[in-house]
């Protein structure tokens, strides 16, 4: 099965302040549908436990995500893996942050 997920929020900040959000891992977990937990390995791989229901079907998965493409502060790339209770899967996640003012950016994603 394939899922895509696109699409774009602005953000009152700057750029900079976006992008070191994005690499905190309480953050970036808040972002991931269905992750209940997330550890920082190193500065750009986290492990992450994630709870995913699709129908009437769920399971729970273990995961990693490598950050990849690193253009600080404007673009990166999530490189996702893992499995579970109902199989193994991958996605990937490109992240590109534009600047709409000093303090407003568009964060547009594509998974």
């Amino acid at each position: 099965m394939n899922l895509k997920m696109t699409g774009s929020e602005i953000i009152d900040t700057n750029s900079l302040n976006l992008w070191e959000a994005l690499l905190d891992a309480n953050v970036l977990k808040d972002c991931i549908p269905g992750c209940k937990d997330m550890i920082e390995v190193n500065e750009s791989e986290y492990n992450l436990k994630l709870n995913l229901k699709v129908g009437a079907v769920g399971g729970s998965f273990d995961g990693l995500i490598k950050l990849t493409e690193l253009n600080k502060p404007k673009s990166c790339k999530l490189n996702l893996s893992g499995g579970g209770s109902l199989g193994n899967g991958k996605g990937i996640a490109r992240i590109t942050i534009e600047e709409k003012s000093p303090n407003s950016c568009i964060l547009i994603y594509e998974a």
